[in-house]
């Protein structure tokens, strides 16, 4: 698979990733944790989207994505930042059209595409935040959790 790629500056100088940087970028990694790692190093971007009035969820989130049982088994957890309304990974944004989060807390989430993409939706509240996901093709689906640091 190829590098990523810059897919355009936001403020700050950030790189803004889309899902298709974030499905390359997961594959990779795939071949260490198993099949579904793909997808779901994809789902770590669970808290992206512009930056909105208000902020309320800026700070530092532990998030924490699983699998359901059988094919489908695995735990991974990560570390984000959400700072001024936009969620950085990295140091990097995430686009908000793979990934959004409303000035509500309302998260949806489509990463990835074909076979492997990955829909989600959930919610945060100021201090946690939980949710589900699906990953159709792969007959696979999940949950995720997060906790405000």
């Amino acid at each position: 698979m190829p590098n990523s790629t810059k897919t355009g500056k936001v403020e700050r100088g950030q790189q803004e990733v889309d899902s298709v940087t974030v499905a390359r970028h997961s594959v990779r990694r795939a071949v260490r944790f198993g099949a579904l790692v793909p997808l779901f190093c994809a789902l770590l971007f669970a808290f992206a989207g512009e930056p909105r009035a208000g902020e309320e969820f800026d700070g530092n989130w532990s998030i924490s994505i699983f699998g359901m049982p059988g094919k489908c088994q695995f735990g991974y957890r990560m570390k984000m930042t959400i700072d001024n309304g936009a969620v950085l990974y990295r140091g990097r944004q995430v686009s908000p059209q793979a990934i959004y989060v409303s000035a509500t807390g309302d998260v949806k989430l489509r990463l990835g595409s074909g076979k492997y993409t990955v829909v989600g939706t959930g919610a945060l509240e100021s201090r946690r935040g939980q949710g589900r996901w699906t990953a159709e093709g792969l007959s696979c689906t999940g949950w995720w959790r997060a906790v405000r640091q």
